[in-house]
């Protein structure tokens, strides 16, 4: 299950959010619930965004761990 939403705040603000499960089936060791909140903004001439990733899987030791994202992005 994934779902997500891009909701537009002010001018050239979103509100990026993210919620997915995934379901392992004989393997609940490797089941896990993961997340974004974020924020993007558009410049004009590049976007840029923050989002706090995280999931609650403990089997992957520090590939589960919350995370701070910055993003810089340029479409030529």
């Amino acid at each position: 299950m994934d779902v997500g939403a891009n909701i537009g705040l002010a001018d050239t603000w979103t509100l990026d959010l993210h919620v997915g499960n995934q379901d392992v089936k004989n393997y609940d060791d490797y089941s896990y619930t993961d997340y974004l909140i974020g924020v993007t903004k558009d410049f004009g001439f590049m976007t840029g965004s923050l989002a706090m990733i995280g999931t609650d899987l403990d089997a992957a030791g520090d590939l589960g761990d919350n995370g701070l994202v910055l993003t810089i992005k340029k479409v030529f």
